[in-house]
């Protein structure tokens, strides 16, 4: 399969992990940010770009997904812009729930391998999906969809989201305050992030989303589509 970015499978010789993607999330201290959905901010053009997403599951080519991410010394900050000619979206969400049925961005974090334990136990990871609106729906789970909150959010993550023609964008902001909460950093380890992105491609016929992801191989782990597989998960790593 053609891809855009350059793979490369990575060993972590601590822990014995292997991920398939790997993006540098770069340091923008002077960055001026606005919370508009509208991703415009001069700051993204500096920013590297994530945009080799592609249909694990099937042969044709993923619509046009773009990611970026920076940080700064409080906040992490994320922008998705995604090519769409058929956006589900609602205007009112009364429940969480109703974000699963509509076209929406997916970031899953983790401290460790979601499928490996930790002292004894499996390790919680964590789910936030935001649509083409700005609506969230955000949990933590324990693998495979075990013990799921739905009461869990990152404390003081904002997001926004825009619907353009033919197109629809997404901004974010989480502090890294709110990841050490959960341990995902700590003061062993202030640099690195298991994650996961994915888009959840809808169509106003389907019954199923079409899975959109950054990793090429989730097919060769699970015949059915699916973002809650051990593999979904790359690194991120926070550049000083």
């Amino acid at each position: 399969m053609l891809r855009k970015w350059v793979l490369a499978m990575v060993l972590i010789a601590a822990t014995g992990m292997v991920f398939a993607e790997t993006y540098d999330v770069v340091n923008r201290e002077e960055a001026v940010f606005i919370l508009d959905g509208v991703v415009d901010e001069r700051v993204w053009d500096t920013v590297p770009p994530i945009g080799n997403f592609i249909l694990p599951w099937e042969e044709e080519a993923a619509p046009a997904t773009v990611f970026r991410a920076y940080h700064d010394a409080d906040n992490f900050y994320f922008s998705f812009v995604l090519e769409d000619e058929d956006i589900v979206s609602a205007e009112e969400v009364g429940d969480e729930e109703e974000i699963a049925s509509l076209d929406s961005v997916q970031l899953l974090f983790a401290a460790h391998q979601i499928d490996r334990p930790v002292e004894g136990e499996l390790p919680p990871y964590y789910s936030v999906s935001i649509d083409a609106l700005g609506h969230v729906r955000d949990y933590s789970v324990v693998y495979y969809l075990r013990d799921q909150d739905n009461d869990w959010g990152f404390t003081d993550q904002q997001v926004a989201g825009r619907i353009f023609d033919g197109r629809y964008s997404v901004e974010g902001v989480i502090p890294l305050e709110s990841f050490r909460e959960v341990g995902i950093l700590n003061e062993d380890n202030e640099t690195l992030l298991l994650a996961g992105i994915f888009r959840a491609e809808w169509s106003t016929d389907a019954e199923e989303p079409r899975w959109i992801s950054w990793i090429d191989n989730l097919a060769s782990v699970s015949e059915t589509p699916d973002i809650h597989l051990a593999a979904s998960f790359g690194r991120f790593r926070l550049i000083p």
